[in-house]
C-alpha cells in the first residue's frame, strides 16, 4: 500500500508541475500586452517600458517562470495587475464561493442519482427503466448555460420565486437564509448534469450486479428484491462508481465557470473569466493552479479509496 501511494503522489505532483508550466508558457503566447491594457491606448512608450518592467514582464519567459515558482512555493502568487492586491486571498475567497455552490450541487447530484439510478435497475426492461433513460440522456444533452438562463426567466422573472442573481441580496443584511435562496437555482443548474451521468452509470453498475451469482443465491435464500439489493447489490456497485464520483467532484468545481456567469455568483469562474478578458495573468495562473491542485488531490483522494475497496490495485 505504502509503494501504491507513493507512485500516485507523485504522479499526483507531476501533473501539478505540469499544468503549472502549460498555464504560465501559454498565456504568454496569447497575444497582447498587460501593460498596455492597464495603462490604456494613450499610455506612451516610456510608461509602457516602466509598467513592463516594474510587472517584470521585461525578462524572458523562462526566467519569468522560474521567478514565479519560487514565489509560489512559499506561498506568494504575486498581486493582481487589476485589483492591485495580493492573489491568493482573492483567489481563495472566490474560490471558497465556488465550493459552496460546489457543495449544493453534490447534495443535489449525488443522493438523487444514486437513488433514481438504483430505481431505474431495479425496475428494468420497464416503463419507469426507459423513462429514466430517456430523462437521463436530455439532461445530459442541455448545456448548463442555456438551462440556467431558462431557470431565471421562469423563476425569477415570471413566478418572483426566487432571486436570479448574485450570492446575497443587496439590500438584505445577508445570512444562511439568503445565502440559500441565492442557491438554489445556480445549484440546480450546475447539479443537472452530474445528475444524469451518475443515474445512468448507477443504473447500468447495478444492472450488471444484479445478475451476478451471489445475487441469485441471495435470492433463493428467500430475501426479497429490496434486501438483496441493499445487502448485497449497492455495496458491490459502489466500486466502480466511486471512481466517476470522484471525477464529477472535480467537473463541478473546475466547470462551473458558465453557471458562475450566468447567475453572477461570485465564484473563481466569473473572476477567472474577468481576469482573463483584462489580461491580469497572476490571477488567471493563481487560480487554475488552484482548481487543478484541487482537482488532482480529489483524484488522488479517489484512487486511494478505490484501493481500499479493491485491494488487487495495490498490487497491480
Amino acid at each position: 500500500m505504502r509503494r501504491y501511494l507513493a507512485r500516485r503522489v507523485l504522479a499526483a505532483g507531476m501533473v501539478v508541475f505540469a499544468v503549472s508550466c502549460l498555464v504560465f508558457f501559454v498565456l504568454h503566447l496569447i497575444p497582447g500586452d498587460p501593460a498596455q491594457v492597464l495603462l490604456g491606448p494613450t499610455a506612451t512608450s516610456q510608461d509602457l517600458l516602466r509598467l513592463r518592467h516594474e510587472l517584470g514582464l521585461d525578462r524572458s519567459v523562462p526566467v519569468q517562470y522560474l521567478t514565479w515558482m519560487a514565489h509560489v512555493a512559499r506561498g506568494d502568487f504575486g498581486w493582481s495587475y487589476v485589483l492591485r492586491r495580493p492573489v491568493l486571498p482573492e483567489v481563495a475567497e472566490r474560490f471558497a464561493h465556488t465550493l459552496i455552490l460546489a457543495g449544493g450541487a453534490m447534495i443535489i447530484a449525488f443522493p438523487l442519482g444514486i437513488l433514481l439510478g438504483s430505481w431505474a435497475a431495479s425496475r428494468r426492461g420497464t416503463f419507469v427503466d426507459r423513462l429514466s433513460t430517456v430523462v437521463a440522456s436530455i439532461g445530459i444533452s442541455m448545456p448548463s448555460f442555456w438551462v440556467g438562463v431558462l431557470l431565471i426567466v421562469l423563476f425569477s422573472v415570471r413566478l418572483r420565486w426566487l432571486p436570479g442573481s448574485g450570492m446575497y441580496s443587496p439590500t438584505g443584511e445577508g445570512g444562511g437564509l439568503d445565502l440559500l435562496v441565492h442557491l438554489v437555482l445556480p445549484a440546480i443548474t450546475l447539479a443537472l448534469v452530474p445528475l444524469a451521468i451518475i443515474t445512468r452509470m448507477m443504473r447500468t453498475t447495478l444492472v450488471e450486479v444484479l445478475r451476478e451469482d451471489y445475487m441469485r443465491t441471495a435470492r433463493a435464500k428467500g430475501l426479497s428484491e429490496a434486501p438483496a439489493l441493499m445487502r448485497h447489490g449497492l455495496p458491490n456497485a459502489f466500486i466502480p462508481l466511486v471512481t466517476l464520483l470522484g471525477f464529477q467532484v472535480g467537473q463541478l468545481l473546475a466547470g462551473g465557470v458558465y453557471v458562475e456567469t450566468v447567475f453572477s455568483w461570485p465564484g473563481v469562474g466569473q473572476l477567472l473569466v474577468n481576469a482573463i478578458l483584462t489580461r491580469d495573468i497572476p490571477i488567471v495562473q493563481g487560480s487554475i493552479l488552484l482548481v487543478a491542485t484541487t482537482y488532482v488531490i480529489i483524484n488522488l483522494a479517489t484512487d486511494l479509496l478505490y484501493a481500499v475497496l479493491d485491494p488487487r490495485l495495490r498490487y497491480g
